[in-house]
């Protein structure tokens, strides 16, 4: 567990995220009183695959990696969830139910712990804070749909394009510099290819002129090359998914 959180600072965090901004001072004061602080390392384990679901917990700071391991050994990495976002959120709803994946701190992170059963009944009495967990849901349900269709639809060499796209901040420009938060390995992972795959691909598009690879800096000299790479500016990409449709944004 972590230190002591004040209410004036855990008020005042709260009401910056989506999910909580319509609370009055009494549910804050009741979150307050129900959250217990926790404080992870990079490489801490918050919650194993298998574990039984008790807690919701809301990430302050940080960021944590959330992933499944096979029989085999072999680990598929889901997703990350940074400051402000919120770990099993769909699990409330679900009676006597197990964590589905590993959830691991990827650099030191500090999270609120609510347990199940009490933060329900916070969510039955402020219909508000409800209406927006369902939304989150809806849209983490949307992400799933899009990963799937982007697994079915895109070689992996458009799912890679894709995904350095997306780590280009909009506006696109003409040229631009990605520097990769993920390891080779992880990358590898997040694209479901092998490694030796991912060296493959990224050797190609090096030699093809359309990206420089400086250990995990990216350059992109032409960002129209990279596009047609991934199959043209309406391609399924590894986070938009379906083509310009207008779904709800993740809730923080």
């Amino acid at each position: 567990m972590g230190g002591v959180v004040t209410f004036n600072e855990m008020a005042s965090s709260l009401k910056k995220t989506k999910l909580f901004a319509s609370c009055t001072v009494a549910q804050l004061k009741q979150l307050h009183q129900m959250a217990e602080p926790i404080t992870l390392e990079e490489g801490d384990i918050l919650v194993q695959q298998d574990d039984v679901a008790e807690w919701f917990y809301w990430l302050k700071g940080g960021c944590v990696q959330l992933f499944r391991t096979s029989l085999m050994g072999s680990r598929k990495i889901y997703t990350r969830l940074e400051k402000g976002e919120f770990v099993g959120a769909a699990l409330l709803f679900q009676e006597d139910t197990r964590h589905p994946v590993t959830v691991q701190a990827v650099e030191p992170s500090k999270l609120m712990a609510f347990r199940k059963q009490p933060f329900r009944e916070f969510l039955w009495h402020s219909p508000a804070t409800c209406f927006r967990m369902m939304g989150l849901l809806s849209s983490r349900l949307q992400t799933h749909i899009q990963d799937i269709s982007e697994l079915s639809l895109c070689s992996p060499s458009s799912r890679l394009a894709n995904f350095l796209l997306n780590q280009i901040p909009p506006p696109l420009q003409e040229r631009a510099v990605i520097e990769l938060a993920l390891s080779r390995t992880e990358l590898a992972q997040e694209l479901s290819v092998k490694p030796e795959t991912l060296s493959r691909l990224l050797g190609r598009l090096q030699k093809q002129g359309v990206i420089e690879v400086q250990n995990r800096i990216i350059r992109v000299p032409d960002v129209a090359q990279l596009q047609k790479e991934a199959g043209g500016e309406l391609a399924v990409s590894c986070r938009t998914g379906l083509p310009q449709m207008a779904f709800m944004q993740e809730m923080r």
